[in-house]
């Protein structure tokens, strides 16, 4: 697989003195534990039934204002 040209410089801006390496390390652990975490939704989902959708969107409202994160 070849990343795109347009793609690889934009990397190489974001990785900085840490390199393109270690920056593409990173981004797939992150993802990877995205995943694991998205997984993990599903199977209690699964096991409990889905949050109600209020509940959902208090949790939401409350993480963006503890973490400072406009919609």
């Amino acid at each position: 697989m070849t990343i795109p040209k347009a793609t690889l410089a934009k990397i190489k801006v974001a990785a900085g003195r840490r390199g393109v390496s270690k920056f593409l390390t990173e981004a797939a652990k992150a993802h990877l534990a995205r995943n694991a975490l998205n997984r993990w939704f599903d199977e209690m989902d699964a096991k409990y039934g889905k949050a109600p959708a209020s509940l959902v969107r208090r949790i939401d409202r409350d993480g963006r204002k503890i973490f400072g994160i406009k919609k």
